[in-house]
């Protein structure tokens, strides 16, 4: 298409999930005259594997579409029992905030967007971006996700929380630490679970 198509998560080997913001042609926009509600949405798509060819199978929202919001960067847990992704819009300032969401597959469906707590979608800061991994001792979910919270190294950091399967809650939020982190920019991480290995800008 002819704007933009991102962070592809397969489902299963003849199912993949990417964002997209649709458009036939390059379109562009007076911020100015157009209230940013008016604007067209990222959104979750899916693609379909037939015959050696992937085609696109319209919207994945069960239920992860908000219609006044920007839909985007998903990720699957190990199990593939959990959805992460995240909602962007402008606050009050004008700046754009991102907060994670999941949702819990119940059966053959996906549930309803649950949002994740305010120590991790810290108030009026960014939380974007997540990736699942393991963590190695214990085998617990880690999800690795951006922000710009304070106490960071430096503008977006990659920071972290572990989701424990008996509690079914999350841990307080830690920064990945100065190996990875820098005075600059990390974003997109991806984490390999068959190899352990965090990937990242």
């Amino acid at each position: 298409k002819a704007h933009i198509e991102f962070s592809p998560i397969p489902l299963d080997d003849n199912t993949l999930v990417y964002g997209s913001l649709v458009s036939e042609g390059v379109e562009f926009y007076d911020l100015e005259e157009l209230d940013s509600t008016a604007l067209p949405k990222r959104k979750f798509y899916l693609a379909k594997k037939e015959n050696g060819k992937w085609r696109s199978s319209g919207e994945f929202n069960d239920p992860i579409g908000a219609e006044q919001q920007q839909i985007g960067n998903g990720a699957i847990s190990p199990d593939g029992n959990r959805f992460y992704f995240t909602r962007c819009e402008e606050n009050f300032q004008g700046k754009v905030i991102c907060r994670l969401f999941y949702s819990e597959k119940e059966g053959n469906k996906w549930g309803e967007p649950i949002e994740m707590n305010d120590l991790i979608n810290l108030s009026g800061y960014t939380t974007t971006q997540p990736t699942v991994g393991r963590e190695s001792k214990r085998n617990q979910e880690v999800i690795y996700f951006v922000s710009d919270r304070p106490e960071g190294k430096g503008g977006l950091d990659i920071w972290f929380t572990e989701y424990h399967a008996r509690t079914k809650r999350f841990r307080a939020p830690q920064n990945a630490g100065a190996a990875i982190n820098t005075p600059g920019t990390e974003f997109t991480p991806y984490y390999d679970v068959t190899t352990h290995s965090l990937y990242f800008s």
